[in-house]
């Protein structure tokens, strides 16, 4: 990895005392860019333009650098960052909820917390699979996504 920054390890080694801390500043930064991007959904009014948002933001951030995601996730599960995951979940789902009560979206008509939660999982399931697939067609995962969406609205308001 330091050669590929092309710094040598020692250097490398002056500001992370080890392995682990230079993959979790590596989650950081990458989980950083995401967050940046689901928040910055949040200015659209319309609720399934800002979900399909968050969806693009989310795609884009497993499919841009798709070894260095497929790396992270590893890292992720292997290193005690639990706390940190579940403050990145909390943001993702507080974003969900927002557009699931704007008020073009009537066709919720469970419980907003839980269709947000559901809509997480669908979404993080789908988007983590295509990576481990090694997928690169990012328009093409998005639009699947978006259609698992809106059938699981569709039948959820039904």
């Amino acid at each position: 990895m330091a050669q590929r920054a092309g710094v040598s390890i020692g250097s490398l080694y002056q500001y992370f005392p080890n392995r682990d801390a230079l993959t979790v500043a590596l989650i950081e930064r990458e989980t950083a860019q995401l967050l940046h991007d689901i928040q910055a959904a949040s200015d659209l009014t319309d609720a399934l333009e800002r979900i399909r948002a968050m969806v693009q933001a989310a795609v884009t951030h497993q499919l841009r650098r798709p070894e260095l995601a497929r790396v992270i996730d590893f890292e992720e599960r292997r290193l005690p960052l639990q706390e940190r995951h579940q403050r990145v979940a909390q943001v993702i789902h507080q974003t969900l909820v927002e557009a699931l009560q704007l008020a073009d979206a009537p066709w919720v008509l469970d419980d907003v917390t839980t269709v947000a939660h559901d809509l997480f999982a669908l979404t993080h399931g789908m988007i983590d699979a295509a990576g481990e697939r090694g997928e690169t067609d990012a328009l093409d995962l998005e639009r699947r996504v978006m259609r698992a969406i809106r059938g699981y609205l569709t039948i959820a308001g039904e």
